[in-house]
């Protein structure tokens, strides 16, 4: 988009100059006349303008408009005997941040090979102690995806200062944020009892683990939410060089 700037007011002398330009591509404002360069968001605050309410471009649209899809995700699986590593992954779970479209699979009976549940080449994958799924990945010789958000880390990077030691399971950090329409305690167990105890499993011992595994992917989307909100705040994010600095 090319008008005349405001910074300098290159117009002046002639209606027909007008060398500040807005590049849509990657919200930035440029005058070729006086080298004025700045985020839309301050372009637009430096003239008494802002964005409001949904319009404002703030970190979460930013990461919507970066990455192809923004998956939350989730496995369940049975540990080794050092129980650091898993040995056999039982199911994966995602969840569309943004669109909210859910995939499931299963992998308890299929042999492991080379592939992936998706091209994560320009996908953003969150989760929950990133250390499980990376491993998950591994058991699967899955290809690991190139960008990872682990919001157990930005959890301990927000608040290691504020809460008591080993408060920061994802249940203690939904209820953290207020989150309450979540799985207790005692049904996360019965179900990961029943995961860690068994080594093959009923039609309906498979839909309860999968939705069990989908319950934890929606939590984890919600927690997203709310780290991404609290990082933007915390830090005083604010421009496009903020939120990719941050990232």
């Amino acid at each position: 988009l090319n008008f005349a700037c405001p910074y300098c007011g290159d117009s002046t002398d002639s209606v027909r100059k007008k060398r500040g330009n807005l590049y849509w591509n990657n919200l930035q404002f440029h005058c070729y006349n006086c080298s004025a360069h700045e985020s839309l968001d301050i372009f637009l605050k430096d003239h008494d303008q802002n964005f409001e309410g949904d319009d404002r471009i703030d970190v979460l649209n930013y990461i919507k408009d970066t990455f192809g899809r923004v998956l939350s995700c989730d496995f369940e699986f049975r540990m080794d005997k050092t129980i650091t590593i898993p040995r056999k992954v039982v199911c994966a779970c995602y969840e569309d941040i943004f669109t909210g479209e859910k995939f499931e699979f299963w992998e308890h009976d299929k042999p492991t090979k080379f592939g992936s549940h998706f091209d994560f080449t320009n996908h953003l994958v969150v989760t929950y102690q990133a250390t499980a799924e990376i491993g998950c990945f591994l058991n699967l010789n899955h290809v690991l995806p190139n960008n990872i958000f682990d919001c157990f880390i930005e959890t301990r990077r927000l608040y290691m200062d504020k809460r008591s030691k080993g408060k920061f399971s994802l249940l203690d950090t939904a209820q953290y944020y207020g989150l309450l329409d979540v799985m207790t305690k005692d049904d996360k167990n019965k179900t990961r009892d029943l995961i860690i105890n068994n080594t093959s499993y009923t039609p309906e011992q498979r839909r309860e683990i999968l939705d069990y595994c989908m319950e934890d992917v929606m939590i984890t989307s919600k927690v997203f939410t709310e780290i991404v909100k609290d990082v933007e705040q915390k830090n005083k994010l604010k421009t496009n060089e903020d939120y990719d600095r941050e990232l």
